[in-house]
């Protein structure tokens, strides 16, 4: 028997699961779509107003098709629409659209499919438990209470007398709440796992959202949707692939699982075959050499001995910033050794002394940015920056300073977002890559080159009038730089996003659960992906809760971004304490080396009974398992877990073999 009973009512959608009291209620919207008149650019047209043309019951769902759709306003559109849904395998819905556009001067710019709104899931509300891939993984509890009620409140700026909306953009980018690191979500209730997961083997811009009622009614109800931004113009037709909707008896790791299963379909591998050095790279010290503002903080002579400076506390890596004529964050994309730091020569026999000493050296570059100041923005830049729906270029600004208030409160640097989808700006990714890697170092960085996506409205970009394309176009670029690397060389970029991991040997962290905090759950990601290097981020100094973020990062198995006061002045020596606890714990790594570079991180937490703030993974490695803790509470604590008794101190960590 199938675990969902499906009807069709009243221009409704009726979904109903056999064994909890998820029910969608007759009247509400399984579909939304939004269209763009040139003067209304959200007119929106609601499932629940329109008359179908034809209604199929399937085997196992419905098809149902619509030749043409009423917008709020009364205003009729030849825009046709089928949607499909089908229960695919127990417990498992698929959703998917195909879309026709025959409506002069309007262009269909979103569609929300599925939009689920139900009342109750499996448990009491107050119980239920969310769960985002954002960054690494976020988690909230009650979120209809906490999470969804603080969406509310936007002044003008939102509808919040409509649903109340935590948007989730896949892959980052856009003004979203969260970003997310795989398109998928789970809700917790009672039990059973209630999942929203977007297929596609194209990769696309797309917004995961959850939902509650306006906090004006009694009763809250949840609301599971996922946009997708066709933008259709006269004559053109799109198809939007399987969107699931899944309800199963266990946790969040039931869809992760499910998700990896999809991934593995369509990338040959989660991480390309990296150098053994990077797989045991134990994390970096990350440097700027000079500054936005022009302050000079390290000249390329003084390499060797900030390798030194780290080497002695087990960090082995050189991340370097800031090392080119423009200074950080300027002149992009234009990067030529400075003479004020000791020019070409200086550079190249600094990298070449780091190496003779044991050590590895990673140039950074910016992957997106270009610096409106420049000669390159105005004879290629302004062609190429991605734009956004009045045709403006979509602009970044950066503040740095030094202890003044001018640059603080005024400045500074203003860039554009290149799009991707241009042959200029593969060009320049790959000579950026060339001359970096003439300097022979063993790594090259692309900052920000798989994050801060755009929907781009220039239609004479490679991506045509298809706003969402833009990020396939950058796993093409990814690749092309790849191609560029000598043996032993490497690739690196900031924030995670799964479907570009097969690019790139380590990720810079940047996001949610990069470090601690309340909602961090890194648990999402580096159960679905454990092969990933990443690092983590913001334990920068000797600052109130560094060690505890140290072994967070530790048990998670991160590796050590180390980047004191954010890479300005002092070398890994200047933090003792810092670098103290950072040798104790690439030791405790060291000595299970095994579980930590080559073994498989598994999610136990949810399995053991562990007071709030002691953190907990396990690693496999062949048929043996250790468990690495730490203890965040503020206080010691005596633990038994798995038949062993053990205390730890406040600020603690430990490896416990099973």
């Amino acid at each position: 028997m199938n675990a969902f009973s499906l009807s069709f009512q009243e221009s409704s959608l009726i979904i109903s699961h056999r064994e909890t009291a998820f029910k969608t209620p007759i009247g509400c919207d399984f579909f939304r779509l939004h269209l763009d008149t040139g003067e209304h650019h959200e007119l929106e047209v609601c499932s629940s107003a329109q008359v179908p043309s034809a209604v199929e019951a399937l085997p196992d769902g419905y098809r149902i098709c619509y030749r043409e759709l009423v917008a709020e306003d009364g205003s009729r559109y030849p825009i046709a629409l089928t949607v499909t849904v089908r229960e695919s395998e127990e417990g498992v819905l698929s959703f998917c659209a195909r879309l026709k556009n025959s409506a002069e001067g309007v262009r269909v710019n979103e569609l929300q499919l599925p939009l689920l709104e139900t009342e109750r899931l499996a448990g009491p509300t107050e119980e239920e438990v969310a769960y985002l891939p954002d960054g690494l993984g976020a988690r909230y509890r009650n979120p209809r209470e906490g999470l969804l009620a603080n969406a509310a409140n936007t002044e003008f700026l939102h509808a919040d007398y409509k649903t109340l909306f935590y948007n989730a953009a896949y892959p980052h980018g856009g003004r979203a709440n969260a970003h997310l690191s795989m398109p998928w979500y789970t809700v917790e209730s009672g039990g059973y796992a209630f999942s929203l997961l977007k297929l596609d083997e194209v990769f696309r811009i797309t917004t995961l959202s959850l939902g509650r009622s306006p906090l004006s009614l009694p009763d809250s109800t949840l609301t599971f949707a996922i946009s997708h931004y066709p933008a259709l113009t006269l004559g053109e037709e799109s198809e939007i692939s399987d969107c699931l909707f899944t309800v199963e008896r266990g946790d969040w790791r039931r869809t992760s699982a499910r998700y990896r299963r999809f991934f593995d379909g369509i990338c040959p591998s989660p991480v390309p075959s990296s150098p053994q050095w990077v797989k045991e790279m134990t994390g970096w010290q990350r440097i700027i050499l000079k500054h936005q503002y022009g302050e000079i903080f390290f000249r390329y002579a003084d390499l060797p001995r900030i390798y030194e400076s780290g080497a002695r506390y087990g960090i082995h890596t050189l991340l370097v910033f800031g090392w080119w004529q423009g200074r950080f964050d300027n002149g992009y994309p234009i990067y030529e050794p400075d003479e004020a730091l000791g020019g070409a020569a200086e550079l190249r026999a600094a990298i070449r002394e780091v190496q003779a000493r044991g050590g590895r050296v990673i140039l950074y570059s910016n992957g997106n940015l270009i610096d409106v100041t420049t000669d390159y923005y105005r004879e290629v830049g302004h062609r190429i920056a991605a734009r956004d729906i009045d045709g403006n270029e979509y602009r970044e600004h950066y503040g740095f300073s030094n202890n003044g208030t001018l640059l603080d409160r005024y400045g500074y640097k203003s860039f554009v977002t290149a799009c991707h989808a241009t042959e200029e700006w593969q060009d320049n990714l790959l000579r950026v890559g060339r001359e970096k890697l003439a300097f022979s170092p063993d790594g090259i960085f692309y900052d920000q080159l798989c994050c801060c996506h755009k929907c781009c409205f220039d239609k004479n970009h490679l991506h045509g009038k298809r706003i969402d394309l833009e990020p396939t176009y950058r796993l093409k670029n990814a690749a092309a730089i790849r191609s560029l690397l000598p043996e032993e060389g490497s690739l690196g970029t900031e924030v995670i996003a799964d479907r570009f991991t097969p690019y790139f040997d380590y990720i810079h962290g940047c996001g949610m659960a990069m470090s601690y905090s309340a909602a961090a759950y890194p648990d999402l990601y580096r159960h679905t992906f454990p092969e990933v290097v990443i690092s983590n981020r913001w334990a920068h100094a000797e600052e109130k809760g560094y060690l505890y973020k140290l072994n967070y990062a530790f048990v998670t198995g991160l590796i050590f971004d180390v980047s004191i006061y954010r890479g300005r002045r002092v070398d890994m020596s200047g933090a003792p304490q810092y670098a103290a606890a950072v040798a104790r714990l690439v030791a405790l790594k060291e000595a299970y080396h095994d579980f930590f570079y080559d073994g498989r991180f598994r999610s136990v937490e949810r399995d053991l009974s562990l007071p709030y703030r002691v953190h907990a993974a396990a690693y496999r490695y062949g048929d043996e398992e250790i468990l690495a803790l730490c203890n965040n509470t503020g206080s010691e604590v005596t633990l038994t877990l798995l038949g062993h008794t053990l205390t730890l101190g406040d600020g603690e960590a430990t490896v416990l073999p099973l």
